[in-house]
């Protein structure tokens, strides 16, 4: 078959298969099978680097997570201690505050609570916060009420100067009685407000 084209060589449109094969370019088809494989070797090579630091990666994780859980129970325990020290702490800093900017002596304040207990009463737990003082204890009945005894105490810490100075109430929280061996005995909560 013959060809005929009139349009000049250099307006031509050439074929794929000329530009590929010394059309153009003028580049030999074992060049460009090189080219192309030398290509495809150098993406299988990146995406095996990749690999290889996902796994470096996915090791690395795996040993910070091993140290972290063998730091978990330390961690805990840390934490707890943690915790409890700035209880303390919260506790040692409301005192030192009460106790900083007021000349009252607490020994003197416990020595009053202690004369002013009459028969029959004993103290379970005296707390003091920033803000209050708590007194809890009990009173047995001797031939009197209940009550009687614990508005005694309570007159008792209200009639000492030296420890109501500090205090703007002294009032009775509570009262609960129960019955113990026969015994009618009563619980109660005194609650001194501070200045």
């Amino acid at each position: 078959m013959i060809d005929i084209n009139l349009v000049p060589e250099q307006f031509r449109k050439r074929r794929r298969s000329e530009l590929l094969s010394g059309g153009v370019f003028n580049i030999p088809r074992e060049v460009l099978f090189g080219i192309g494989g030398g290509i495809l070797a150098l993406m299988f090579l990146v995406d095996g680097l990749f690999f290889a630091v996902k796994i470096f990666k996915f090791l690395e994780y795996q040993h910070v997570k091993a140290k972290w859980q063998d730091i978990q129970p330390d961690k805990s325990t840390m934490d707890t201690i943690k915790q409890n020290l700035q209880e303390v702490q919260k506790e040692v800093k409301a005192i030192k505050d009460i106790t900083d900017g007021q000349s009252s002596l607490w020994s003197q304040k416990l020595n009053a609570i202690s004369s002013g207990l009459p028969k029959g009463v004993w103290l379970r737990k005296v707390t003091l916060t920033d803000k209050q003082l708590f007194i809890e204890g009990s009173t047995v009945a001797q031939g009197q009420s209940e009550v009687i005894n614990v508005g005694s105490f309570v007159s008792n810490l209200k009639k000492d100067t030296d420890f109501t100075q500090d205090f703007e109430t002294i009032e009775v929280d509570y009262i609960q009685s129960r019955k113990t061996e026969g015994l009618q005995v009563s619980d109660f909560t005194i609650l001194a407000k501070l200045k």
